[in-house]
């Protein structure tokens, strides 16, 4: 079951686990379980009769498909938060994108604002130059 589960969590894509993951982790499972002992026992066995037999392969099949079963809604339930969880981290990823335009348009009439009482200033007193504003972001311009 280990096995299984760490193969599932190396399929995950970003809409959930993938089928070929799902599926070679219940492959692994079903290989991995110890009703594997039991159906290779039972297909060999001579000493046993053919209702024993059948009998003990639909028990471990039974057995297979609970284990599988009860990890598949594992897998799932672990999905549906992490799905949750993926679409407040968008929300929120939308959010400050829509604060950071924001701040960048207030930037770019803070400058313009600036360049004009700037230059009005120098037309009233050129005796007394006002030079250029400082800029109003990073160095790097990332706010430009």
């Amino acid at each position: 079951m280990v096995i299984s589960l760490l193969v599932v969590t190396q399929q995950e894509s970003p809409g959930g686990i993938s089928t070929q993951g799902m599926i070679l982790a219940l492959v692994l499972t079903i290989i991995t379980s110890s009703s594997l002992g039991a159906i290779v026992q039972g297909f060999f066995s001579r000493s046993r009769l053919k209702g024993e037999t059948l009998k003990l392969i639909e028990d471990a099949a039974a057995g297979a498909i609970e284990s599988v079963s009860k990890q598949a809604g594992r897998v799932e339930a672990a999905n549906d938060r992490l799905t949750v969880r993926v679409e407040h981290l968008e929300e929120e990823r939308r959010a400050w994108l829509a604060e950071r335009e924001e701040w960048r348009s207030a930037m770019r009439r803070h400058r313009e604002w600036d360049i004009k009482v700037m230059t009005v200033l120098n037309e009233v007193s050129p005796d007394h130059a006002v030079p250029a504003p400082p800029p109003l972001h990073p160095a790097n311009g990332t706010l430009h």
